[in-house]
């Protein structure tokens, strides 16, 4: 509806098997946010917002953010159209403490709005802000100026965060 557009991204690949017979299980990392994708792409299909909005599903999270790195290079729409940047990773953990980073040039807009609203709707204990890092996709959106934030869940699944099964 509108020209410009809020993403909001996830990535898809996880470390899978590596050598012989080890397997790295993804079910948070990151098969939990393409999850939350799919239920707000159907949420709003039903309930239409004025913004525009486009999902994007990556790959290449795990191979130093290579899918990231080429949309931005090679983008759907001018990194200028981009409004906010909504990025999904490790979210499927049972912690009620939030962490984010914010990145790009307006990131702290977005995280004050975020606040608020998780204030009034009291969905989290807290939201702990952690630095602007380079690991997850947010990261290439953020260096090249567009408003972001990473969010992810601490909880006791965490421990098993690139683990292997044998």
């Amino acid at each position: 509806k509108s020209d410009e557009h809020i993403i909001f991204l996830a990535h898809y690949d996880h470390l899978g098997v590596v050598g012989q017979g080890h397997i790295f299980t993804g079910a948070n990392d990151n098969a939990s946010g393409v999850g939350v994708l799919l239920s707000l792409m159907q949420y709003y299909s039903k309930h239409q917002p004025d913004q525009s909005l486009l999902f994007l599903f990556l790959d290449g999270e795990e191979a130093n953010l290579l899918g990231a790195k080429d949309y931005v290079a090679n983008p759907f729409m001018p990194l200028e159209k981009i409004k906010f940047v909504v990025n999904l990773d490790m979210v499927g953990d049972d912690g009620t403490n939030l962490i984010c980073e914010i990145g790009g040039n307006g990131g702290e807009a977005g995280f004050e709005l975020f606040k608020k609203i998780n204030t009034e709707k009291g969905y989290f204990t807290s939201i702990d802000p952690e630095p602007f890092t380079d690991n997850s996709d947010n990261y290439y959106f953020g260096i090249n100026g567009v408003p972001c934030m990473y969010f992810t869940i601490g909880g006791s699944k965490y421990q098993y965060y690139h683990t292997r099964l044998e």
